[in-house]
């Protein structure tokens, strides 16, 4: 949407009266608008668990206040938080400052309390498999915190639920109440001007540990948390699982701390891969954090969003907050942007990428899908921009109507991905695949590699993976810099906004990697607030001994030798080096340097001369298979001294199943619905690898595109992988720039699955974003060519629903331009 709207009537709040306001005016022929914090509508009921009958699901509940609002035809934003104003009102969310303009405003807020309030869970009886809520009546302490009051609330409700337990052993702790059911906010402040040492903004994975350990260090912090719950993506976002990661100390204390829990209430937890602390349940995660953060001393500010910054100069020395008391100020020695999104560098002027380099397309995010009151079954299935308060509404409406038989879906976005900023260091597939390591590193992750998502590297393309292994994150990497390459001082970035690639940011993410981050964080800004200064101006030897000492990580890896010269690192390439590891198991750590990778990751100056040296030795041998896997890398490098070889065995392999398509025959472990995981049938890979050569012939892709026509295209099965078929005509005709492909892309974008993609009534389907994702890569390529139907086909694409796509479109329009006019390619 625009930042600055125009309507009649402006509905702020989110209770049921509220709604129904919004509606009756709708009804009466007025323009309205309601903007609500939440991401479902009446919070006194759906956010309190207080429906109107038990039997009425969650998800059914909100689904028919959404539908009554549309059909009165009231537009409703979600994640708006009040700022000012009556007629000129401005709202913060998480793309900034929203400004609108009305006749009239009305505001709806949750009562204030008395001396009594409540606090509901879902439950489910496993034997039966009926479900039911419980209430926990408790006495508020006016002049306690919110933050203290919702701690008292879950324990005494824990304690409810062990009562009930006990006349039902079969009972099962469901998913909290979002909200106690009459909220106390915290008490009225005199002055709207806040000081401490550490503000942590944001207190989701990395944000809550951030805080723990910068109040343990000693630091007054402030924590400011929009939702009511801290933990983020392993709490509100429904994730409750780690997936990779690293068990340092700081991780290992939460993961006990629950286990405790879960065993004196009975909750059962399920034993993972990596361990038996994989699984967790999310309301108990999320109060032990909220215990073990107030025990430290932490002020938290719950129902606040941080969307500015303060600055004194060119220093960061603030934070301004929006909710409900409107705009708050928050002083500090240091700030801690846990936004998971990098909003406040963003807001202080930092240069960021959304999603990838070269368009707005991101990995997949999820609205949780729960099956029961607290089973949650993985759905990252779509993209979705986090700055655009309309794409982010229209997310979660689509969201809810996904997922067969849902019981509720879960109240909060989380997104693999949103923005990368620019640092100090930014981390890409080399640091990755070589091991680097860096003066100033602060953690180290471990993760496979695991995008859920569209990539664009040329080594992944060409079938050469990144491999599971450990990296060091460096503290350049978490110091944003403005568009000039100036650090922005003051401000530390938190959370996945680190600056990486789009295709390294894969490996970074995992829940475990981003809690530790935090509590290292959390750590050295402790220490730097103690000694007057920045973290990046403390001792480098000093931070790492404080993080040994605080968390545990050593911060080494597996011992990385320096590039012995390229002759020596070319002959340790057998037949059997692996290209990728989809295939190893999760537990297994690559420690070693592949000679394959280093070559693909070298530059092509220093490469050549090595491979194409053993290529003529081994030509006399007659060694095919090692022959052709030489001559591979070399194509990658742009010599062709294999390209009718490579070709050949591309078109006989064609030629052995036409008029279908070779499948796939390696790993599919972990890849869901295309593109994903650069999961590719191996003979796409070699086809990708002609878009490094000039000689080759039309004849693979022709063929192709000829079985693609006469055959069913079914785009779900991950072993047919008709995406990345049709992906490599347009990665090849990109790359190669020949506009012999333009009649090829002309036939596939006539394919009819296209047109259905933008029709409106289809957007729930998953399907329908890849189809679009691919319709836009064949009209980018085709404009490029100089075909006018790539214009007008991305023009059309600049009306599509989804951002991501269509400012997608818009930003090959304009570069395709420039590439046109031979100004740029």
């Amino acid at each position: 949407m625009n930042k600055t709207e125009k309507t009649e009537y402006l509905i702020i709040g989110n209770t049921f009266q509220g709604v129904c306001r919004a509606i009756e005016l709708a009804r009466e022929g007025k323009q309205v608008i309601l903007a609500v914090e939440e991401t479902y509508l009446a919070v006194d009921i759906c956010g309190v668990c207080d429906y109107p009958r038990e039997a009425l699901t969650p998800d059914n509940c909100k689904k028919y206040l959404e539908a009554l609002c549309q059909a009165a035809g009231v537009r409703f934003y979600y994640g708006l938080y009040y700022v000012e104003g009556k007629t000129t009102v401005k709202l913060a969310g998480k793309g900034g400052i929203y400004t609108f303009f009305c006749e009239q405003s009305e505001r709806y807020q949750m009562p204030e309390i008395g001396e009594k309030a409540s606090l509901a869970c879902w439950v489910t009886d496993a034997e039966t498999g009926s479900n039911r809520i419980i209430k926990a009546v408790f006495s508020v302490n006016q002049k306690e915190s919110y933050a203290k009051n919702l701690l008292s609330a879950r324990e005494h409700l824990l304690q409810t639920f062990a009562q009930e337990k006990k006349k039902c052993p079969t009972l099962a702790l469901g998913r909290f109440a979002d909200r106690i059911k009459i909220l106390q906010e915290e008490n009225p402040i005199e002055t709207e001007v806040i000081e401490t040492e550490v503000i942590v903004a944001g207190g989701g994975t990395a944000g809550a540990m951030a805080a723990l350990y910068a109040a343990r260090g000693g630091a007054n912090t402030i924590l400011i948390e929009p939702q009511y719950d801290l933990g983020g993506t392993g709490t509100l976002g429904g994730v409750n699982a780690y997936w990779f990661g690293t068990r340092f100390k700081d991780v290992k204390e939460i993961d006990e701390e629950v286990e405790k829990l879960s065993h004196l209430y009975g909750i059962e937890r399920e034993t993972g891969v990596f361990g038996k602390f994989d699984g967790f349940h999310a309301g108990i995660k999320g109060m032990v954090l909220l215990r073990l953060c107030l025990e430290a001393g932490v002020q938290i500010v719950f129902g606040q969003l941080a969307y500015d910054v303060i600055k004194n100069g060119d220093r960061i020395v603030g934070v301004e907050t929006a909710g409900r008391e409107g705009k708050k100020r928050y002083y500090a020695s240091l700030v801690i942007d846990a936004t998971g999104d990098g909003d406040l560098a963003v807001a202080a002027g930092a240069a960021m990428t959304y999603g990838s380099e070269r368009d707005s397309i991101t990995y997949w995010a999820s609205l949780a899908q729960y099956t029961g009151t607290d089973s949650y079954q993985n759905n990252f299935s779509s993209m979705v921009r986090l700055d655009d308060v309309e794409d982010m509404t229209c997310f979660i409406c689509k969201g809810r109507l996904r997922g067969e038989n849902t019981f509720d879906h879960g109240s909060y976005v989380s997104v693999r991905e949103s923005r990368h900023l620019a640092g100090e260091k930014k981390i890409d597939l080399r640091d990755i695949c070589l091991f680097h390591t860096y003066e100033d590193g602060i953690y180290t992750c471990f993760s496979n590699y695991d995008p859920k998502g569209k990539l664009d590297a040329d080594m992944v393309y060409c079938g050469y993976l990144p491999p599971q292994v450990r990296i060091q994150v460096p503290l350049g990497a978490l110091l944003p810099q403005d568009k000039e390459g100036r650090q922005i001082k003051g401000l530390l970035v938190a959370g996945k906004a680190i600056s990486a690639t789009h295709n390294a940011f894969p490996s970074l993410r995992m829940q475990p990697d981003l809690m530790h981050q935090g509590a290292v964080l959390g750590v050295l800004s402790a220490k730097a607030v103690k000694e007057g200064t920045f973290v990046e101006n403390l001792d480098a030897g000093k931070r790492r001994l404080w993080i040994k000492e605080q968390t545990g990580d050593e911060l080494e890896l597996p011992h990385r030798e320096e590039i012995q010269d390229m002759e020596t690192v070319v002959s340790q390439i057998t037949e059997k080096s692996r290209t990728h590891w989809i295939d190893v198991p999760f537990t297994y750590e690559e420690k070693q340097i592949s000679p394959v990778l280093t070559v693909v990751c070298e530059e092509s100056s220093k490469v050549l001369p090595a491979l194409l040296k053993r290529i003529e030795a081994l030509e006399k041998t007659g060694e095919k298979k090692l022959l052709l896997l030489l001559k591979k890398l070399a194509l990658f490098h742009g010599c062709e001294v294999g390209i009718r070889e490579i070709e050949r065995d591309i078109i006989e392999q064609l030629e052995k199943t036409f008029p279908r398509l070779p499948i796939r025959r390696g790993s599919t472990m972990c890849a869901q619905l295309l593109p994903d995981h650069g999961v590719m049938p191996e003979v796409v890979y070699e086809m990708n690898l002609l878009a490094f050569g000039k000689s080759f012939s039309m004849k693979p892709f022709e063929m192709v595109v000829e079985s693609l026509s006469q055959n069913k295209r079914d785009y779900e099965s991950i072993e047919k992988g008709i995406f990345t078929y049709i992906e490599s005509i347009v990665y090849v005709a990109e790359h190669s720039r020949r506009k012999e492909f333009i009649p090829l892309l002309k036939k596939l974008s006539a394919f009819p699955e296209f047109t259905w993609a933008f029709e409106k009534e289809h957007q729930v389907e998953l399907l329908a974003e890849r189809l679009q994702i691919l319709m836009f890569l064949i009209q980018r390529v085709l404009f490029r060519l100089g075909a006018e139907e790539g214009r007008l086909g991305l023009q059309e694409i600049k009306n599509c629903e989804s951002r991501s796509i269509s400012e997608s479109a818009d930003m090959a329009l304009r570069e395709g331009q420039r590439a046109v006019e031979g100004k740029r390619w």
